[in-house]
């Protein structure tokens, strides 16, 4: 039970206490890059996650309480805030237990990650929408799987981002690239050619409906 008009710590301490003592939930610093960090289900299932999951779960959680919290898309370490009815923030890490961090934590925790290459910037610490989110989780699993060189399942993602946001070229570019590698020469083609309309003015545009017109010229062969 919470106390009558908990402090912010106090209601921090309270959610802490069932995550991490109860529950067991737990960063999981063995084996940061398995996918199985970045799906839900999984971490749900195993208590076990990266630091954008436990902090999908911790949000989730103080919502049911009444708690409203924000992620905050901090460069390699997905952080979360609140604001008390001062306006004042309070910033916490799901990952580490779910301490409650100063802006001079913050920059302890870019110092870990870029070995002090990165210095503390007022946008790290702005609150992202679901949106941004749901990006940033689709993100970390893409990089896990091209780093595997599994791009079967990368593909998949990339799909999802791309449902996100259709109109980004890049993502296009990307799907182009996976798609030929699995040999799925006309979904292939296809990208590059709207990768190539999205992006007209792109160094490498032309280059792009070269490859498009020689798949396209393979697969007449094939038929």
């Amino acid at each position: 039970m919470l106390p009558d008009l908990p402090e912010t710590t106090q209601i921090i301490a309270a959610l802490n206490y069932v995550l991490f003592i109860e529950e067991e939930f737990r960063g999981n610093d063995i084996d940061y890059y398995d996918p199985r960090n970045s799906f839900l289900n999984d971490v749900l299932d195993r208590k076990m996650g990266i630091p954008i999951t436990l902090a999908i779960v911790y949000m989730e959680v103080a919502q049911r309480i009444g708690f409203p919290l924000f992620g905050v898309g901090m460069p390699g370490h997905f952080l979360l805030k609140h604001y008390d009815v001062a306006g004042n923030e309070t910033f916490i890490d799901p990952f580490h237990r779910g301490d409650i961090l100063s802006r001079a934590d913050c920059q302890t925790r870019l110092d870990e990650i870029y070995s002090g290459q990165m210095p503390l910037q007022p946008e790290f610490l702005h609150s992202v929408n679901r949106r941004q989110l749901l990006t940033r989780v689709l993100a970390n699993l893409r990089n896990i799987y091209m780093d595997r060189r599994d791009f079967r399942n990368a593909l998949v993602v990339v799909d999802l981002v791309l449902a996100i946001h259709p109109r980004s070229a890049e993502d296009m570019k990307q799907r182009a690239m996976l798609r030929y590698s699995l040999n799925q020469l006309r979904g292939a083609a296809e990208d590059l050619e709207t990768y190539a309309r999205m992006a007209p003015d792109a160094s490498d545009a032309d280059e792009m409906r070269q490859t498009a017109l020689s798949l396209r010229r393979r697969l007449a062969m094939l038929n």
